[in-house]
């Protein structure tokens, strides 16, 4: 789905070349329509244009979900999720990656009344991985609460994806999951609520540098404390992260590796994210 149904194919000369090195996780349960595909040829001079107008990527890529904002609605289509389905998606991932298995294969953003038959799916995926078709399969969700078939569905897969930025509350389902978890969605909210805050509020980027011992000055370093808190708080699995320029990757990884956040600067950093959230409010457009 990513890069407009074309990041598959993109990365299958690279992914071929390390595929011993590399981890390949792919999602099924929603597919690029044919305006999505027509775009796709042309994302290159339109993602640069986006860039310098925020306004209208903001417009366009809406608060997240698979129903939500005008990409989405426009670019995109769900289908059932279904065995017939599935089967479809990852026979078309393995052809355009050019491997023989997947090491993750996560079912993208599961509603109830697109899972007729979660039990079916979920013998289905099981039997892909005893085939080696598949390493592991699991969940990405970015439903605060799931229910019905999709909460069950969930605790039965080995993999759950989940949104845990600093000031999204981790919910029972994700908490208690006994599989791995992966971890999304970890800085863009924060950046931009620090960010924000510290812009009204001067002297507190000062108070909380030292309170944290790390440099708030600049969003690399606000990016990195997230980053670091993020890894702190899940010991079960990755936390995902990208960025288009090849300084921050090598920022993050760096990050990655240095000493982790001890749980008092943890508890430090959520100190902050609930100044902010008061200073916000109730204010919708800063709501997922």
């Amino acid at each position: 789905m990513y890069g407009l149904g074309l990041a598959e194919s993109e990365l299958s000369t690279l992914v071929s070349r390390h595929r011993d090195e590399i981890t390949v996780a792919t999602k099924f349960g929603i597919d690029v329509n044919a305006a999505g595909k027509i775009f796709g040829r042309v994302q290159g001079p339109m993602r640069r244009l986006m860039t310098r107008m925020p306004q209208i990527r903001e417009k366009v890529r809406g608060p997240g979900g698979s129903n939500a904002g005008l990409a989405n609605s426009l670019l995109y289509v769900t289908s059932p999720n279904t065995v017939a389905n599935a089967k479809r998606s990852l026979d078309a991932s393995l052809r355009r990656l050019k491997v023989d298995y997947i090491d993750v294969f996560l079912l993208h953003d599961p509603q109830s009344d697109l899972l007729p038959d979660h039990e079916g799916l979920t013998a289905y995926l099981d039997a892909q991985v005893e085939s080696g078709t598949i390493r592991t399969w699991g969940i990405a969700s970015d439903a605060h609460a799931p229910n019905g078939e999709v909460e069950q569905m969930i605790w039965h897969s080995p993999v759950l994806q989940a949104r845990e930025d600093i000031f999204t509350k981790t919910e029972e389902v994700t908490r208690k999951h006994p599989g791995a978890r992966i971890s999304f969605g970890i800085i863009e909210r924060g950046l931009t609520g620090f960010t924000e805050y510290f812009e009204q509020f001067p002297a507190e980027r000062e108070a909380w540098s030292s309170r944290l011992d790390c440099d708030l000055a600049a969003a690399s370093g606000i990016a990195n404390v997230l980053l670091s808190q993020a890894l702190c708080s899940n010991d079960r699995g990755p936390v995902l992260f990208s960025s288009t320029k090849v300084h921050r990757i090598f920022q993050a990884a760096a990050q990655a590796g240095s000493e982790q956040m001890s749980h008092s600067q943890s508890a430090k950093l959520g100190e902050l994210a609930g100044a902010v959230q008061a200073w916000w409010g109730g204010d919708a457009s800063h709501e997922n």
